[in-house]
């Protein structure tokens, strides 16, 4: 039986349509103007080859292997909208009016035959079905042939994202802001804000980000790449492990606590300027995994000559750190949902659990009342709670699920609650 021949691979391309005006300086939206933002963007999403067109243009076809994203440059689209677009497929996103049929095209993702016809919807003005203008299509294409009200569907913005947003566990609804000078700050500020969990410490929830986002604006701005954040986060890592072993508890703090700081800051110059990668996120991670316990056994070090029962307090705090993420991974192991998202208790326990961050302030305190001893006790108790309040948890959850009841995430009946496709239409219309 003679073998098949290999099938090519079908590839996603892009194609940007250029809107943006050009009577002045380009405008930059984190340090990076809007056609080349694009270019990332359709990088990201996979996207092996990017083709820019200027008004008139249109772009070479692939009839048999590649699949089209079409987007435009004088837009800023939220990420998860671009993702929903690209696993819908033979779609244009419209900024549909409620009870009317279409609205003003924005994107689209179609296969090769509607692609003339989808470029000339995102690229008009005021589009309203695909056919409306046959006399942009060009002759000698498909589209001429087969485009129709039929040829591919419309999706408005919440068919493609929700507007509860899983990965970061907090209602965010997806954006999508025309570029100008007058929306640039509040598009940066909500690229910035679809960058930050919702369920974290307190400190990253309420501290950091206003001087996180000031910090990184500055930092977008002169080009840093996040690694070389990441690297400096190593540094001041290694710096504080080693004052606390010496003892140098108000140093070891300093470089703590700048450290948590440049943690946050990396992982959001990473997605605001749209440069994280595979290797940084491994670094990043894997950073925030590993030295908690160094750390707490380094402090415990710097006490023992004047620390007595030392050894129990740190097998307490390290062993607790483990045995932590070990009920961490029993629940999503279990209930295939992380145990935070169960119950909003679940989640406002994370904010004070004994972590890095909030292990850090119980040191902090002790130091300041010159007893880094007692900061260290604090920290063991604490960890203690932080574990039986899991296991409590885990328990309950089996009993639910033995009685019958759903283990779900709170965060599903927010959906209930969550904007209207009419809603993010008018905050739509107010961006552009």
């Amino acid at each position: 039986m003679p073998s098949s021949a290999p099938q090519t691979p079908i590839e996603l391309r892009a194609i940007l349509i250029r809107r943006e005006k050009t009577d002045g300086p380009a405008l930059k939206i984190w340090g990076i103007e809007a056609i080349e933002r694009q270019k990332r963007c359709a990088t990201r999403l996979g996207a092996t080859r990017c083709d820019v067109l200027d008004s008139g243009d249109f772009p070479p076809i692939d009839p048999e292997h590649a699949r089209y994203v079409v987007l435009r440059t004088d837009l800023v689209y939220d990420e998860r909208l671009l993702e929903g677009l690209i696993e819908a497929g033979n779609v244009v996103l419209t900024d549909k009016l409620p009870g009317k049929q279409a609205g003003e095209a924005m994107a689209a993702h179609v296969e090769p035959h509607n692609l003339n016809a989808a470029v000339a919807a995102v690229r008009s003005l005021d589009y309203q079905r695909p056919g409306a203008n046959p006399s942009e299509i060009p002759p000698n294409s498909e589209s001429a042939e087969e485009a129709s009200p039929q040829a591919f569907r419309f999706a408005e913005i919440l068919d493609l994202a929700p507007a509860f947003n899983q990965k970061l566990r907090k209602l965010l609804p997806p954006f999508v802001f025309q570029v100008e000078a007058r929306n640039i700050l509040k598009i940066e500020n909500a690229i910035f804000g679809a960058s930050y969990k919702g369920i974290t410490d307190l400190v990253t929830k309420w501290v950091w980000p206003l001087p996180a986002r000031a910090f990184t604006r500055v930092l977008a701005a002169r080009g840093v790449r996040p690694n070389s954040v990441t690297a400096v986060s190593y540094v001041l890592t290694v710096l504080a492990t080693w004052f606390f072993i010496e003892g140098w508890f108000i140093q070891g703090l300093a470089a703590g606590w700048l450290m948590t700081f440049l943690d946050t800051v990396d992982g959001k110059l990473a997605r605001c300027t749209l440069t994280s990668s595979k290797l940084g996120d491994v670094l990043d991670h894997g950073l925030d995994l590993v030295h908690p316990p160094f750390w707490w056994a380094a402090w415990a070090w710097g006490l023992a000559a004047n620390f007595e029962g030392y050894e129990v307090a740190t097998s307490i705090v390290v062993g607790g750190y483990v045995t932590g993420r070990l009920l961490e991974g029993v629940f999503l192991w279990s209930f295939k949902q992380e145990m935070f998202t169960w119950r909003r208790f679940d989640g406002y326990f994370r904010t004070v659990i004994a972590r890095r961050n909030p292990n850090l302030l119980l040191l902090s305190v002790g130091v300041g009342f010159e007893r880094p001893d007692l900061g260290f006790f604090a920290v063991a108790a604490w960890t203690v709670v932080a574990n039986v309040v899991p296991i409590i948890r885990i328990a309950q959850a089996f009993v639910e699920r033995r009685r019958g009841v759903e283990i779900k995430s709170w965060y599903e009946d927010a959906m209930k609650i969550a904007p209207t496709s009419e809603a993010v239409h008018n905050e739509t219309r107010e961006n552009a």
